[in-house]
């Protein structure tokens, strides 16, 4: 019954209240974290403790719990998951903005680091009907998502595809032979 309650909730499109109430939230949290982050660096060794419970307690409070768990699993492979960056500058704040998807619960985390060094994130919202709103979801950054809007060459793509082939037929013929 829970299963079928959550897959109705996901599907039903949200009202603008519920999306004003995400962009709402999503923002609140971003401009905290990021200046929290800002701040990092002003506390001695001694608070290094808080400051990572500060970001831990922040994290507890709007995440579900499973992403909590994620998070800190994803912070040990680079930078920090939240903000797909290893600092924060104070430009993020001014152009931090957040709109949502035509997908019910989907949202767009949008800042930059300086004018025209722009960052996308997708984040997932959990709207529930006592109206408490908890992130669910942040995309994390894949290898190559800088190359899927770069325009090619038509010859440069044909070359790098039949490059590609050539390559995985020899790898799995090579695999399924022993090699």
């Amino acid at each position: 019954l829970a299963i079928v309650s959550c897959f109705a909730q996901q599907q039903r499109t949200l009202t603008e209240t519920e999306k004003l109430s995400g962009i709402k939230m999503l923002k609140s949290f971003y401009t905290q974290y990021i200046t929290h982050k800002l701040k990092w660096f002003e506390y001695d060794r001694s608070g290094l403790e808080w400051k990572i419970q500060a970001k831990r307690m922040l994290r507890e409070e709007l995440f579900v719990p499973e992403l909590v768990a994620e998070m800190e699993e994803r912070e040990f492979l680079g930078a920090d998951p939240v903000i797909r960056a290893h600092e924060a500058v104070e430009y993020m704040l001014k152009s931090l903005d957040v709109k949502p998807f035509d997908k019910p619960g989907w949202y767009m985390v949008n800042y930059a680091w300086h004018e025209g060094n722009e960052r996308s994130i997708p984040v997932k919202l959990i709207h529930s009907e006592d109206g408490k709103i908890k992130i669910d979801y942040i995309a994390p950054r894949r290898y190559g998502d800088e190359l899927i809007n770069r325009m090619v060459d038509l010859e440069e793509a044909a070359t790098g595809v039949e490059m590609l082939k050539s390559f995985y037929a020899r790898y799995i013929t090579n695999a399924l032979e022993g090699k």
